[in-house]
């Protein structure tokens, strides 16, 4: 098992906690866990990093395919996989138009009324009262406690599909990987967050702080450097 840095791993390390000039350890870290197979990311992570120009596109170039890995065809039927767990997430039915009415809050809704014709899923032609009746444990215990899977609008999953997440959730479904990634679950309908996806799919996922405490580096205080005009 390795770990896959999303790109906000290497961005918020350079604005924020491990900038170049003052931490320069944790870069090191970085190539040294690299070289002994431990830390990874994949090329199209590469791709957002290399254009901005600075410090950190100049570092991931020196990195190049060692670190930023490029898919090979083990990785395609992944992406599969992928895909498809996406695409069973499309919402049924327009956002705009609001949410479809859930059989339970339905039948409570015409609990009085005879439903003509209805069919009961668990056999028999009935009334709404009837049928609500039928529902009794642990019938109704399982439809009230079975877990429901996040629905995504249409937009949300074709972005998906076409943004570096998807190449890295990909890449670690493959290979057995961890996820390492600032973002944070969501119940938001308009995005899939690379967590979501990662317990969607049994992927491990974690922040960098949760990896560089399972991994333990220290980086220790040095000499200060000369400050330069």
């Amino acid at each position: 098992m390795a770990y896959l840095l999303d790109a906000n791993v290497f961005i918020a390390a350079k604005n924020h906690h491990y900038g170049f000039d003052f931490c320069p350890a944790f870069w090191d870290w970085l190539a040294v866990a690299n070289e002994s197979g431990r830390v990874f990311s994949i090329e199209s992570v590469a791709d957002e990093v290399l254009w901005s120009g600075d410090q950190l596109s100049a570092w991931a170039r020196e990195r190049g395919g060692n670190f930023f890995l490029t898919p090979d065809p083990s990785v395609i039927p992944s992406m599969s996989v992928v895909t498809d767990w996406a695409k069973s997430l499309l919402q049924k039915s327009d956002p705009s138009r609001g949410p479809a009415v859930s059989t339970l809050k339905y039948l409570k809704t015409t609990e009085n009324r005879p439903l003509k014709g209805a069919i009961d899923p668990f056999g028999a032609r009935s009334t709404s009262r009837n049928f609500q009746n039928r529902l009794s444990t642990p019938r109704l215990a399982l439809l009230q406690q079975a877990p429901k899977a996040q629905k995504y609008t249409t937009k949300a999953v074709k972005r998906f599909l076409r943004v570096a997440d998807f190449d890295l959730v990909a890449q670690a479904h493959a290979e057995g990987h961890t996820v390492v990634t600032h973002e944070v679950a969501s119940n938001s309908i308009s995005k899939i967050k690379v967590p979501d996806a990662c317990k969607g799919l049994d992927i491990e996922c974690m922040t960098p702080f949760e990896m560089l405490r399972c991994e333990r580096p220290r980086f220790v205080l040095g000499h200060p450097r000369e400050p330069t005009d």
